[in-house]
């Protein structure tokens, strides 16, 4: 008798500790399963994100407001004359007729969008009477990748931007992807060409008197063999930078990622107005492309919770999560997932052209008798005490 009881406790012990070795294992997979799915979660708000910034790229290089043209501000103190244009965004797709969207319009005026502050430092101290003739061969590289880099994301981004816009957003990280390869490759072997085209600078001297009372720009004038020191040193500085960019080519390398970084960031920078009411930022877009394409999102979100659920959990749980599924899609669940959001502001589609921009000269101020006398007095002194100091010293 005492065997058979023997023998039946320890059936009982054998089946207690399969049943909790089954709600382990389950228990984990349960774990497995919510990590899996909160990860493909993230990846795919990462995903739209990014398509969000795809899409900015986009809306911005087609405003035609990046400073593309060396001859223009804020390279140089001419003007920029661009005319506004209006972009579609958030558009409701090929299924309704006409085909509506948003409008987003971009300011202008750089001083009321984006100041390149670095860039306007840049073009001061160029002007500036005691500009070196070494830093601005550092400058002449930094300006040619900048607007380089410009120029790419101009071309490239405006060109992207006549695809339908559920184009740009289903493929937004790979265009991103294809537009930073390219300013990449690009921009090291045109880094390569600024860095020993712009050597012409070591041949340059800046004639122009270096006091603060100076008003002047700076006079350039070539170093040739009438002044055989100077002429000597500007060799040798080229045979030295020669032998510094063979040493320390792949610590320079870094030089043309950082120029596109900014440069990218420089055009996320920019805000708009989105249907004349509102402003808008590379973070309202991004978050624009989550809300607009929400039951993109979900319905994929639904797919991998599906799939895992087969997967990872089992048949009857992945058969439950499709019920679910389908309860709230049809309604039979109050839950407006699959609910697309309550279009408003919208109008019919407009033309993606580019504007075309041009340069107007800056007129010099002139200074009348009475701002001189009164007001601009100083500008006279100064003026007048250089002129007496070039004087002196040609007299000497």
């Amino acid at each position: 008798m005492s065997n058979v009881n023997n023998d039946t406790s320890a059936l009982d012990e054998k089946k207690k500790k399969e049943a909790n070795n089954a709600a382990s294992d389950y228990g984990a997979k349960l774990k497995k399963f919510t990590t899996s799915f909160m990860t493909a979660f993230y990846v795919v708000l990462l995903y739209f994100s990014c398509s969000g910034v795809a899409l900015m790229l986009c809306k911005v290089a087609q405003s035609n407001l990046l400073p593309t043209d060396p001859r223009c501000s804020p390279y140089t103190e001419e003007k920029v004359v661009l005319p506004s244009v209006k972009s579609n965004i958030f558009t409701t797709g090929v299924f309704t007729d006409p085909e509506m969207s948003m409008k987003l319009v971009f300011s202008t005026t750089l001083e009321k969008n984006f100041t390149y502050r670095i860039l306007d430092a840049i073009r001061e101290y160029k002007a500036s009477p005691s500009s070196n003739f070494l830093a601005n061969y550092f400058i002449s590289i930094v300006e040619g990748l900048v607007q380089m880099n410009f120029s790419i994301i101009n071309t490239v981004m405006n060109q992207v931007n006549g695809f339908p816009e559920v184009v740009i957003v289903s493929l937004g990280p790979l265009i991103n992807a294809i537009l930073f390869g390219i300013g990449m490759v690009v921009n090291f072997f045109y880094f390569i060409y600024l860095y020993f085209a712009n050597m012409y600078w070591f041949f340059k001297q800046n004639a122009n008197d270096t006091s603060e009372d100076s008003n002047d720009k700076p006079q350039w004038q070539v170093v040739t063999f009438a002044s055989p020191v100077d002429w000597g040193m500007a060799v040798a500085l080229v045979v030295l930078f020669v032998f510094l960019f063979i040493i320390f080519l792949p610590i320079l390398g870094f030089v043309p990622l950082v120029i596109l970084v900014y440069c990218i960031l420089s055009t996320l920078s920019f805000k708009g107005q989105l249907n004349d009411n509102r402003s808008i930022s590379i973070a309202g877009i991004v978050t624009g492309v989550i809300v607009h394409y929400k039951l993109t999102i979900v319905t994929i979100l639904s797919l991998v919770m599906i799939s895992l659920a087969f997967s990872g959990l089992g048949t009857m749980q992945g058969i439950i999560a499709i019920i679910i599924a389908c309860c709230i899609y049809y309604g039979l669940i109050r839950f407006d997932t699959f609910s697309p959001i309550n279009e408003t502001h919208l109008t019919p589609l407009v033309r993606n052209d580019q504007p075309e921009k041009s340069c107007r000269p800056t007129r010099a101020k002139n200074i009348s008798l009475d701002e001189m006398m009164f007001g601009g007095g100083k500008h006279l002194s100064q003026h007048l005490r250089h002129r007496f100091k070039k004087l002196l010293k040609q007299l000497n």
